[in-house]
């Protein structure tokens, strides 16, 4: 015990719920000559979780939960939580668990219990931010779209064999681009940009027998999937934005063309493109010249627009945004970092890496024109 005094019994060790679990039947237990407190449906208690001395924050957490749900499943409000470091014996490693009954039928002596026990104190061991527990009651499952499933056509389309190539290449280039990615995200950031990228691009080498080719916004979809399930960090999230801005953008413009002759494709990709990197600019709250992948990403998409506007062939338009991107990423070598774990790396690294994120860019950009052009 806390005082050196012998424990009441002595166990294996066991998971964190079945000792929490033990414990509140303990305090439970209405046994003859036991009776410490008798709980029920209705019944509401304050929980203090004491971590006697070495436990970490971790695993405090995890008994308070336990505890909480294994009260709460018999139907018990629990009204207020302390967990901390309270009572302690210098190293000990564990915890102890004490129930405040609640007076159920006078509500003025409960009211006093809680307004007491939500009190500020000198004391530095009681842990501060107590209050009410704002999410009482059940969990309720929002209703949810369901998946939209897609399968990998009998037949590819001259559309579908395209979107094929391209995005092989793509993987493909990613995955030989790992060593150098991480070489350069070693040096300005945590050194996973490489890996990240690889495993994006396998997931979609993986799951590229079930993309739905002939379609480029399902495809966009699809990949978006595969990106969600296989990309971590930032990067992982703002290209499933991008992905998924591509996918609606480019839905619309089929659904406003059908029936129609086909319009020139280069006007179309260049407001698609625009549209999903300002949806990424919004999320991530960078822009250009941050050092980030959008210092490629916007170039290639302001060349797309002049393009568009002086009425150029797709191929060399292409061609054009692909050297801007290029060039973006290269130009990342002089910029200041102010977004990302790059803000923290000292100028004179910057001025000697690339930023990894935008050469990715450029990268994948660069193979998915080659492969483009090979497929034309």
């Amino acid at each position: 015990g806390i005082h050196g005094e012998p424990g009441a019994e002595t166990i294996r060790k066991l998971p964190v719920g079945r000792v929490v679990g033990d414990m509140l039947r303990i305090i439970t237990d209405e046994s003859k000559d036991r009776g410490y407190m008798k709980l029920g449906g209705g019944d509401s208690v304050a929980l203090l979780m004491n971590n006697l001395g070495s436990a970490t924050a971790l695993e405090i957490s995890v008994a308070t939960r336990d505890a909480i749900r294994r009260l709460e499943e018999k139907g018990v409000r629990v009204e207020r939580v302390v967990a901390g470091p309270l009572m302690t014996s210098m190293d000990m490693a564990g915890f102890s668990i004490s129930l405040l009954k609640l007076p159920s039928a006078k509500k003025a002596e409960r009211e006093r219990i809680l307004y007491r026990l939500d009190s500020d104190t000198n004391a530095p061991g009681w842990p501060r931010g107590g209050g009410e527990r704002p999410m009482w009651g059940k969990l309720v499952r929002l209703e949810q779209e369901e998946p939209r499933l897609f399968q990998r056509p009998a037949h590819l389309s001259d559309t579908g064999k395209k979107m094929e190539r391209v995005l092989h290449g793509v993987a493909e280039s990613l995955k030989k681009a790992e060593g150098s990615l991480t070489e350069w995200d070693l040096k300005v950031g945590d050194g996973d940009c490489g890996a990240t990228f690889k495993r994006g691009a396998e997931a979609a080498l993986a799951d590229m027998d079930g993309y739905p080719l002939n379609s480029v916004p399902d495809t966009l979809e699809s990949v978006a999937k595969s990106v969600a399930r296989s990309m971590g960090g930032t990067s992982g999230a703002l290209y499933q934005i991008f992905l998924l801005s591509l996918c609606a953008t480019t839905r619309q413009q089929e659904k406003k063309k059908e029936g129609q002759s086909p319009p020139s494709p280069l006007p179309q990709l260049a407001f698609a493109f625009d549209e999903a990197i300002s949806k990424i600019s919004s999320s991530g709250g960078a822009s250009e010249g941050d050092r980030t992948m959008l210092d490629a990403l916007i170039p290639a998409s302001r060349s797309l627009q002049q393009s568009s506007q002086l009425k150029r062939e797709l191929l060399p338009a292409l061609e054009l945004a692909v050297f801007a991107a290029e060039s973006g990423a290269e130009a990342t070598k002089e910029m200041d970092a102010r977004a990302g774990r790059s803000n923290y790396v000292p100028e004179a690294v910057l001025r000697q890496t690339p930023d990894p994120g935008a050469k990715a860019a450029a990268i994948w950009m660069r193979a998915a024109l080659e492969a483009y052009k090979r497929s034309s």
